[in-house]
């Protein structure tokens, strides 16, 4: 495949025998209605720079326009998609603003990026030329959601949503909204993935929720939709819209510039829709669908000023990283549930203490009981050593005590008890036999 590069005109030329050898039966860009042509050698697709769903895109400082060849091949049910980009020198088309002693080194640098072809589905768009406003819509009052790229608010379930785009040029150019979806990821994609749920598609209503609008006035498209089911599961997301100029008169109407259409005739003819030109994508949220509705939790009063700040890529690849990590959840009480808490610690905590004084204050009691037997047998036992002791270190001594203590008894009490008047001075009894 050959690509020819111009203000006014972009080619894409294939063999024809590559054609035949593939099996492909229908060549388009994004826009359906721009195909090719078999001129007998090549089949040949024309177009204007920015006509035909080419997206305004930059590269570094040189602008540029991405479309996508689509090869229809007889027997797949998808088609084959072939992305392309054309890069143009900074400036409007005829009026260069480099000047000539810098022109050739803008020339080698465009040579140099030329050599390091960029990622087709990875280029950032540039500065926005088209901006879209999010309103809600509560009882036919509309409320100011979104208005700016760092912009984000909650809806919730069966939220009626209106979505308004505007551009600041002359009179009478306006914007034709071409295709709007939902995407998890703020990072800019000319095309809906497969991951995205569809809201409008080339023009016209993509979800049953969806209703086209126009105003006449200023021919700039907007479109509404209500929060369902399918959306509420979707948690947080970003609107992405791709949008294309065209001319609100038929006097402006000139070159790749079509007339505006309204919605509601375009989308109920039957015949091939037309993309509008100079297309950009413009992302705005995001958006924090709750899966309830407003009456369960309460009224919520969007504000006018910007309520959370669009993170940054790696922001969202870090959520995206951490998505299956645990999620932790954090529950409010009330003042009246912390002091019955509070208070049920309190009694808990004194009814152990209690406890466990009982325990001590019995334990304790036995142990001294258990203290005082156990001193009485280890004195009692002291005793009886020191006894033994005493007769193993003089058996005489211990002899004469044992006599004594057997006979003194005896004698003071069966003799002698009274002194007979036989005994002597001394109180002798004469008559007492002796003690054997």
């Amino acid at each position: 495949m050959s690509k020819t590069c111009s203000i006014s005109k972009i080619s894409l030329t294939i063999p024809s025998s590559v054609v035949q050898e593939m099996g492909i039966v229908k060549i388009n860009l994004n826009d359906p209605s721009c195909t090719a042509r078999d001129n007998g050698t090549h089949f040949v697709v024309s177009s204007h720079s920015t006509a035909c769903g080419s997206t305004a895109m930059t590269y570094g400082e040189a602008p540029l326009y991405k479309n996508n060849l689509f090869l229809h091949v007889q027997g797949l049910e998808d088609e084959i998609r072939i992305p392309y980009l054309c890069k143009f020198r900074p400036g409007i088309p005829g009026i260069s603003r480099v000047v000539e002693e810098e022109k050739e080194k803008v020339e080698v640098e465009e040579e140099e990026e030329e050599e390091r072809e960029p990622d087709l589905d990875n280029i950032e768009s540039g500065d926005e030329m088209y901006g879209i406003e999010v309103e809600l819509i509560q009882a036919g009052t509309p409320t100011q959601l979104i208005k700016s790229k760092l912009d984000s608010a909650p809806v919730a379930l069966h939220d009626q949503l209106y979505v308004q785009s505007h551009i600041n040029a002359v009179r009478y150019l306006a914007l034709a909204i071409e295709q709007c979806w939902l995407s998890s990821s703020p990072r800019v994609s000319s095309h809906a993935g497969q991951s995205d749920l569809k809201l409008v598609m080339a023009g016209c209503p993509a979800h049953p929720e969806v209703t086209m609008h126009w105003d006449k006035s200023s021919a700039n498209a907007a479109f509404s939709f209500k929060i369902s089911e399918d959306m509420s599961a979707l948690g947080k997301v970003w609107l992405q819209c791709r949008m294309g100029l065209c001319s609100a008169t038929s006097a402006g109407a000139q070159g790749n510039i079509f007339r505006c259409e309204d919605p509601a005739v375009s989308c109920s003819a039957s015949r091939t829709h037309r993309e509008s030109s100079i297309q950009q994508v413009t992302v705005r949220g995001p958006l924090q669908i709750l899966p309830v509705t407003r009456d369960v939790i309460g009224q919520i009063k969007p504000a006018a000023d910007p309520i959370l700040h669009e993170p940054t890529l790696d922001q969202v690849e870090e959520e995206q990283d951490g998505a299956h990590a645990p999620q932790s959840t954090l529950v409010g009480v009330t003042v009246e549930v912390a002091v019955a808490i509070s208070l049920a610690s309190f009694l808990v905590g004194a009814s152990s203490t209690g406890v466990l004084w009982f325990i001590h204050s019995k334990a304790e009691k036995v142990k001294t009981i258990q203290l005082r037997r156990i001193e009485g047998t280890e004195l009692k036992r002291v005793d009886g050593s020191q006894q033994r002791r005493d007769e193993e270190s003089d058996p005489v001594r211990a002899n004469f005590i044992h006599l004594d203590l057997q006979n003194q008894p005896r004698v003071l009490s069966t003799h002698c008890q009274s002194v007979p008047s036989s005994s002597d001075a001394n109180g002798n009894c004469s008559g007492c036999p002796l003690l054997s």
